[in-house]
């Protein structure tokens, strides 16, 4: 939030403040020009590697920079703070940064370089603080961050995929460091025992980085510690030896899994610590009755037991309690009513109980007692909140707060105390029963400090056309209301937006162009008209997620999708679109899901969406697609990662090549993933927890179904509605993960394929309206989920197969196909009628063989005959052989070009 305020103050400056800067009058009394030319070369051509301020100029000293400072004798840069200055774009090797050989401070956190950790950081030997902080860097951590001994702060917390298994062999050459923060970095090790030889230690955070074995206790007794926070790592870390220390131990803050370690012993060992002020037990799968005693520890300032399992009431809280500041008991499963005794705790500033089973009915007003109080957070309970309304004749004077989270509460109207509150930086009033307009009063609270604001799921009606009195706004969550009028114009630095299932309308604004750092933007189920601003494909370093299904927009779809862009999910399902597929979606290789069904796009199959390698959706139907589906030939594998192809209702032909099929990995072999109810992209928003904007529109069983999360489990072929011909490919029985599989109305010939029996998870098969023969084939009988079958309007014939789920379809599946017979039809199947009178009359028997055979004999003897005389007199049978011999060649040919179709 700090970051964001200070962008809007000196956007037309080149870097954030964030050091003190050395003033230009106390630099007058050493130069007219501090700054090294060699160093003031070097950060202009760092300028321009970046989109940032044009405006600045080599002509000014570098020293008078904002977030640079320099040694005020030798004019080194010595602290460079790029820190929330949107820096977009890879760090590569030869990065001009890397000549500040004297730089001692360098913050880059909250950029989006999309780079590796480049190694060159190493040289930069002077560092003594060093800050990626959430800097978009991803890969591994380069050993040669080793040679940064003089490191007093190391932060490399949220990245992107970063890996550090070197880890014991970088901090061991740390010993000067004060602070490590590496939250989220897959460490995968035990604890290095390196890590007790940092001596000036004060704050450890090692929390989600996969570690593993025993917790050293010489941590613990390092002597300058402060905050340790382990959490959230592997179960074993739990496993914390007996010899715990006791007595007057300077640490702050305990966060670690500490499972197997509740009882007795630990009552005793907290007991024993003298300057114990927080303790925290977070984030692990602690369960059973809260521990009344936890209430009653008379040093403590902080009880956090979020995401466990504890039940129970909260009756042990003891209002007396004058050091008890924090509590935060959310994700458990307490229940019973909010305790008075909450209400005397004149020390309490955060109160979290979100999540839990508590109910009954609570005046918020309550809450106004308590005059510290900044966070409060009651949502997702089952609790009834009341508000005093805004028309009463008294008026309660209530704390400053800074977040406040009322979500499934029942409340019908905007809290009116909220007008007073100056500080509010969070507010989350979704699902619950708010109806009529917006107040006015509202936008005007947390004018310089709103970055959160959620009113999804109400029943708001009017309109917020302008949400640009919060300049610090990120997160904006407005779906599922009644909105009307155009979309608002919003903030320059929002993040988040989700205006889906509204009544919105007009065209999309271009002021939609300035959003730098927007990463999911949502609009589905609007009334937006107009085309699609062609910067949307512009946005290719920040845009993870673009949604703006079930509109009326028309136009074509931009061709402007640039290289290095991070989008996951498109979903323009549901418009008016028209024209090709832009080719530059190439470029997009972080792509997941593409979602274009619903328009009146008219192109070939976009065989060349095979090259990316995590598409996991393709959803082209009802355009106008058309031509044969062919593969790219110099592709190996085509779409390996695919799970859903929907190319039903438009117009290709052809024989479905086999050859694409093949390349069909992720729908043919179970890894063992697939066993869990997982969710494609379940950590890619893990800041904003947006999975559900991720809604897609599949037709399954003849419904339109809306998945608004999809499983990965699920796997789905759509090819109806086209004019694909030839045999149903044999290699789809190889697709063993397949569940819905529709290859109805088409002109698909041949028999069914035994192969189809090989998919034993399918649960949807639809063959109706082709032009299939032959017999339904009894393998089908072993698909044991199947509950969805029809074959109907075909040219089947034979018995319909018996026993498993086939004795549960209805005559439906069935109707159309003139040749089959037996259950459920009405139609019986007759075996061949047995000769029974062979049994009663062997004579009468004997007779009718000996006449078949009479007559067989006859016929040859005339057909030899006459064939012998020929040949008697024609000497050689030439015209014979040269018959035989085209009617060879001829079936050659037939056969090799069918072979060639099949391959596509």
């Amino acid at each position: 939030m700090a970051c964001i305020c200070k962008l809007l103050l000196v956007c037309l400056l080149f870097f954030l403040l964030h050091f003190p800067v050395i003033s230009s009058s106390f630099l007058s009394n050493f130069s007219s020009n501090l700054c090294d030319k060699v160093e003031a070369t070097a950060l202009l051509q760092f300028k321009n590697s970046f989109l940032i301020d044009p405006t600045i100029s080599k002509d000014i000293d570098c020293c008078q920079w904002d977030g640079v400072t320099c040694d005020p004798l030798a004019g080194h840069v010595i602290g460079l703070d790029l820190s929330c200055s949107q820096l977009i774009g890879p760090m590569i090797s030869n990065n001009s940064i890397f000549l500040l050989h004297h730089l001692q401070s360098l913050n880059l956190g909250f950029n989006n370089f999309n780079s590796n950790i480049p190694r060159e950081l190493g040289q930069l030997s002077h560092l003594e603080y060093l800050n990626l902080y959430d800097s978009g860097f991803f890969g591994h951590v380069p050993s040669e961050m080793a040679q940064l001994s003089q490191l007093r702060s190391l932060d490399l917390s949220s990245n992107h995929i970063i890996a550090m298994p070197n880890f014991g062999e970088i901090i061991a050459n740390l010993t000067e460091l004060r602070e490590l923060h590496l939250y989220g970095v897959a460490i995968n090790s035990i604890i290095p025992q390196s890590l007790t030889n940092l001596s000036y230690l004060t704050s450890l955070q090692l929390s989600n980085c996969s570690l593993q074995g025993k917790f050293p206790n010489d941590i613990i007794q390092l002597p300058h510690l402060q905050v340790l926070d382990v959490s959230s790592n592997e179960q074993s870390l739990c496993q914390f030896h007996n010899n715990l220390p006791t007595g007057a131990v300077p640490l702050r803050y305990w966060i670690s899994r500490v499972a197997p370690f509740l009882g007795d012993y630990l009552i005793s060992f907290l007991t024993q610590i003298s300057r114990l002020l927080i303790q925290f037990f977070g984030d692990n799968s602690l369960s059973g009755m809260l521990p009344s005693w936890l209430f009653n520890l008379p040093l403590l300032e902080l009880l956090y037991l979020r995401g466990n399992q504890f039940s129970g009431e909260l009756n042990h809280i003891n209002s007396n309690n004058n050091s008890l500041g924090t509590i935060d008991l959310s994700y458990n499963n307490i229940s019973g009513s909010i305790p008075n005794a909450i209400f005397g705790l004149m020390s309490l500033s955060i109160l979290v109980l979100g999540s839990n089973n508590l109910s009954g009915t609570v005046e918020l007003d309550r809450f106004s007692k308590l005059k510290s109080l900044n966070d409060l957070d009651l949502s997702a309970n089952n609790l009834s909140v009341t508000t005093i309304n805004e028309n009463a004749n008294f008026t309660i004077t209530w704390p400053q707060l800074e977040v406040l989270k009322l979500s499934f509460c029942n409340i019908i109207e905007f809290p009116s105390f909220l007008r007073s509150q100056e500080n509010l930086s969070e507010l989350d009033l979704s699902n619950n029963n708010i109806h009529g307009e917006v107040p006015k009063w509202l936008q005007d609270m947390g004018k310089e400090s709103m970055n959160y604001l959620d009113l999804s799921q109400n029943s708001i009606t009017g309109g917020l056309e302008d949400l640009r009195s919060w300049p610090s706004l990120r997160y904006v969550n407005l779906h599922s209301n009644r909105l009307q009028g155009p979309m608002p114009i919003l903030p320059l630095f929002v993040e988040f937006f989700k205006a889906s299932n509204n009544r919105l309308a007009r065209e999309i604004p271009l002021s939609i162009c300035d959003l730098t750092i927007l990463r999911v933007l949502d609009l589905s189920h609007n009334r937006l008209s107009g085309e699609m601003p062609q910067c949307m494909g512009n946005f290719i370093f920040t845009l993870l997620l673009l949604n703006l299904g079930s509109n009326n927009l028309h136009g074509s779809i931009p061709w402007t999708f640039g290289i290095n862009s991070v989008l996951t999910t498109l979903v323009l399902n549901g418009n008016q679109l028209e024209g090709r597929l832009p080719r530059s979606l190439v470029n997009c290789t972080q792509l997941k899901l593409l979602d274009l069904g619903n328009n009146k796009l008219n192109d070939t199959f976009p065989d060349w969406l095979g090259a990316l390698p995590g598409l996991m959706i393709l959803i082209l139907h009802s355009n106008n697609f058309h031509g044969r589906v062919r593969t790219t030939k110099e592709e190996q594998q085509p779409f390996p990662k695919l799970q859903i192809l929907d190319l039903s209702d438009n117009s290709f032909r052809g024989i479905f090549p086999s050859r694409l099929l093949n390349g069909f990995k992720a729908m043919m072999k179970d890894d063992g993933k697939n066993d869990a109810l997982q969710y494609i992209d379940e950590k890619l928003f893990n800041n904003f927890e947006c999975m559900s904007t991720e809604s897609i529109v599949l037709t399954f069983k003849g419904v339109a179904r809306e998945l608004s999360r999809v499983l990965t489990t699920l796997v789905d072929i759509d090819l109806s509605g086209n004019k694909f011909r030839g045999a149903i490919p044999y290699s789809i029985g190889k697709l063993v993960l397949v569940r819905y599989l529709n290859l109805s109305h088409n002109n698909f010939i041949g028999s069914i394929p035994p192969s189809l029996g090989n998919l034993n998870v399918i649960e949807s098969l639809d063959l109706s309206s082709n032009q299939l023969t032959g017999q339904i084939p009894r393998e089908l009988v072993n698909l044991h989920f199947l509950v969805n079958f029809s074959v109907a309007d075909n040219k089947l014939d034979g018995a319909i197969p018996h026993g498993e789920q086939f004795d549960l379809f209805e005559n439906s599946s069935y109707l159309g196909n003139i040749g089959l017979c037996g259950y459920p039809l009405s139609k019986k199947c007759y075996l061949p009628l047995q000769p029974q009178s062979v049994e009663n009359n062997p004579q009468s028997a004997d007779f009718d063989e000996w006449k078949i055979i009479l007559i067989g004999y006859g016929c040859g003897l005339i057909i030899g005959l006459v064939a012998g005389y020929y040949i008697f007199h024609a000497r050689t049978p030439l015209w014979l052989l040269n018959l035989l011999r085209q009617k060879k060649f001829a079936i050659a040919r037939a056969s090799n070009k069918w072979q060639r179709q099949q391959e596509g």
